[in-house]
């Protein structure tokens, strides 16, 4: 498992003031921010570069996708797919 150093909630850019803690984002130790939806890592910005980390969809989720990285769904769509568990992987490998 990765060691998550920092998490925060982000703030919607819509006209909501609040995901209430439905939505944040993980710090791990590198730097490396993960973008967790309800209990699922959805995104992730490893290295400077995002990842989709989850294929499903929901509205409420783009919205956490949004204030995340500004992407809507066909953008996001495009970003390269990485599993979450390789993601920590590569983050490991880096330490050594």
């Amino acid at each position: 498992m990765v060691n998550i150093v920092d998490e925060y909630e982000i703030t919607p850019r819509d006209s909501h003031k609040s995901f209430y803690g439905k939505c944040s984002i993980l710090i791990d130790e590198q730097g490396n921010k993960y973008l967790r939806s309800y209990d699922t890592i959805v995104a992730a910005m490893f290295d400077g570069e995002l990842f989709r980390t989850w294929s499903g969809y929901s509205a409420t989720t783009q919205r956490h996708i949004v204030a995340f990285c500004g992407m809507g769904k066909a953008e996001f769509e495009k970003v390269p797919f990485a599993d979450y568990y390789d993601i920590q992987n590569k983050t490991r490998q880096r330490k050594q």
